[in-house]
């Protein structure tokens, strides 16, 4: 009998050790079941976890959100868009930086100013810019830093160079001597064929673009795009297609060191993507024929500023922005 009373009493001990590990169980899946749930509604709503809380998430794939990293806290989206596609692309004055299409990140039209605002800004880079210097509108109202044959190295390493005026000078002492109030960089096209190296050109470049950076901190620096080229010049360093890859690093260096990027394809380029024919040298397809070109050149220019207290005494039109 009293064996009997042993076996029953040993029963109810392992029903209630079963019972206690059932509830227990019960309490672990519910405390897991409402962890989780609180952890997605913090994600959802867009409260931020504690870093105790983060830790506990599972590793998902990352979403890019949107940048407040624009000025004045615009929101803004990333964006990617190919070169094959012909349409004008639509942007904010904001577009955030990760974009691989050039088109996408290059400052919007923004009212008009009158030449007046270029007395104050200072041209970088080859032949092209020298023009800016030699033909009307802006030949006697801007500096001209424009070096016959060079490319960003050349600037980074102070190589001296012809200017339009036909002195000699060492390139980055000659800028770096100026007080421009807005700089405006149009260099790379004689690149193209002394650094057929892409990543080393974009190496001078950004290096090019740092030291502008630190020399005239607190001034607009504009960037604008190496312009398209068209028969007779054939050669494949010069190609549009390279152009055009070149000038999707370019704006994206451009606007990650806080600058503008400016899409001279907009303006200069054909349906087929090459320089129009009404303004190309008929003798090297990359030149401008005369001061047309760089009159058209200079209204994309003044069309494309950023709102300022500064810029906005020589508007002839509203910023949009």
């Amino acid at each position: 009998m009293s064996a009997f009373k042993e076996i029953k009493r040993e029963g109810k001990r392992q029903s209630m050790k079963t019972a206690v590990l059932v509830f227990a169980l019960l309490v672990i899946i519910f405390a897991m079941i409402a962890g989780l749930a609180y952890v997605a509604s913090r994600m959802l709503t867009g409260k931020p976890l504690l870093d105790s809380q983060i830790a506990a998430v599972p590793d998902t794939e990352i979403v890019t959100q949107p940048s407040t990293d624009a000025p004045d806290g615009i929101v803004t989206e990333p964006q990617t868009q190919a070169w094959n596609v012909p349409e004008i692309q639509t942007r904010a004055l904001y577009t955030e930086y990760t974009s691989t299409d050039a088109r996408m990140l290059s400052l919007p039209e923004n009212g008009l100013v009158n030449y007046e605002y270029f007395r104050t800004a200072l041209f970088i880079g080859d032949s092209l810019a020298q023009g800016f210097g030699i033909y009307p509108p802006l030949n006697e109202i801007a500096t001209v830093a424009g070096f016959k044959g060079i490319g960003p190295k050349e600037i980074v390493a102070n190589y001296e160079a012809k200017l339009q005026t036909g002195e000699t000078v060492a390139t980055w002492d000659y800028i770096s001597a100026q007080t421009p109030h807005s700089i405006y960089i149009a260099v790379g096209t004689n690149s193209l064929v002394s650094m057929p190296d892409d990543a080393a050109f974009m190496k001078y470049y950004g290096d090019m673009l740092d030291a502008l950076k630190a020399q005239f901190p607190g001034v607009d620096i504009y960037v604008q795009s190496i312009t398209p080229v068209r028969a007779p010049e054939t050669r494949e360093s010069m190609s549009n297609d390279r152009i055009n890859g070149l000038n999707n690093q370019i704006a994206q260096i451009a606007t990650a060191k806080g600058m503008y990027y400016l899409d001279l394809h907009e303006v200069l380029a054909d349906a087929n993507g090459e320089l129009r024919e009404d303004i190309a040298s008929s003798k090297d397809g990359f030149h401008m024929r005369d001061a047309e070109g760089y009159r058209i050149w200079t209204d994309y220019l003044a069309r494309h500023v950023i709102s300022s207290e500064y810029n906005a005494q020589f508007l002839a039109e509203p910023f949009n922005a």
